[in-house]
């Protein structure tokens, strides 16, 4: 019998934590329904993340050989991640119309 691979646990950084809220706060300015609707998606998006973070595209603007950066997509944000050896660790969200050189500091963020 094969053996599942266990789920990793996930952890959001403060950064990422203050941008989803930043992100509802938005969101939130337009309409209060599609605020909620979105950041559970995004929650949701991010859970699925620990079932196989090997699925999920690198980036290659910030990754390099020994610091592989990932990232999922919900909506039109970027969820980017890193997997540790026991968790996921959630670095930074955001919009995916944001310009890839701003990107530099999701590499301070990994270490907070």
């Amino acid at each position: 019998m094969e053996k599942k691979k266990p789920t990793l646990k996930l952890r959001w950084s403060s950064y990422a934590k203050d941008n989803l809220m930043d992100i509802a706060e938005y969101i939130k300015q337009e309409s209060p329904q599609n605020a909620r609707k979105v950041i559970q998606k995004i929650r949701e998006t991010a859970q699925k993340i620990t079932q196989n973070p090997e699925a999920y595209p690198v980036m290659q603007e910030i990754s390099s050989e020994d610091m592989i950066y990932r990232y999922a997509l919900c909506y039109k944000y970027k969820i980017i991640f890193r997997a540790k050896v026991w968790y996921i660790l959630v670095i930074d969200i955001f919009h995916s119309s944001r310009n890839p050189e701003t990107l530099q500091n999701i590499k301070e963020q990994d270490t907070k």
